[in-house]
């Protein structure tokens, strides 16, 4: 029975190790008749499927090496960072993302 107990509290805890994924929001009506391309102004280098996004936060910064770099704790400072924020599977280009985002219903999410 131990033995069971560990190996279950085992599968849980790897399950929390997996890269996390999120679903994005559906397309606003606004952008699904096509008459407007929120990313028609965008140069080509913007055109990817991966962003940086930068931020700044209040919250203590964890032990160097662990894994979120911030605690739940707060700080007197405000910490900057970047973030590189990948969208879509690996192999999925800028065309099919684009088309993704315009669309009624995703195939995929």
């Amino acid at each position: 029975m131990r033995i069971l107990v560990y190996f279950i509290a085992c599968l849980l805890m790897s399950g929390c190790a997996a890269p996390q994924t999120y679903d994005l929001m559906q397309t606003p009506i606004l952008y699904v008749d096509s008459s407007i391309d929120p990313f028609t102004h965008l140069p080509e280098e913007l055109k990817t499927t991966r962003s940086t996004v930068f931020y700044a936060t209040n919250r203590k910064p964890a032990r160097p090496g662990v894994h979120p770099p911030y605690s739940n704790g707060t700080s007197e400072t405000l910490h900057l960072g970047a973030a590189t924020v990948s969208m879509g599977d690996p192999d999925i280009d800028w065309q099919a993302l684009h088309h993704s985002s315009l669309a009624v219903h995703r195939a995929e999410p």
